[in-house]
């Protein structure tokens, strides 16, 4: 939280009036609350690993990238494969993605919907 803070109080110093300070304020939390995003699911994609240690191979860990509503979202994941099966990424398979897909989540009808 502190590291937050921080940013917000160089973003007041660097601005010459308030519509510029509202700006940058809401352009960097978008792009804080991204890159927390994808280092939370890069997270969990490791704890998953760690869970299935020995029943499947981590083949590589490849990059993604996934349009949502408070914006863009790169982040890493295991490709794995089980025993004799078929290459995948199982956080893709969480969160819905098909491959090459890039995803938008909306909010409609009080859940959230991949598009």
């Amino acid at each position: 939280m502190d590291f937050v803070i921080s940013e917000f109080i160089n973003l007041i110093k660097g601005c010459s009036n308030g519509l510029a300070l509202e700006k940058e304020v809401w352009r960097r939390g978008i792009e804080l609350q991204s890159q927390a995003f994808a280092r939370a699911l890069e997270i969990y994609d490791a704890e998953m690993a760690r869970q299935y240690a020995g029943k499947q191979e981590v083949l590589r860990i490849g990059q993604r990238t996934a349009l949502c509503m408070f914006g863009t979202v790169t982040f890493s994941r295991r490709l794995v494969r089980r025993e004799g099966g078929k290459p995948f990424y199982p956080l893709d398979n969480i969160l819905g993605l098909s491959p090459y897909q890039r995803a938008v989540w909306r909010y409609t009808s009080s859940r959230w919907r991949l598009e």
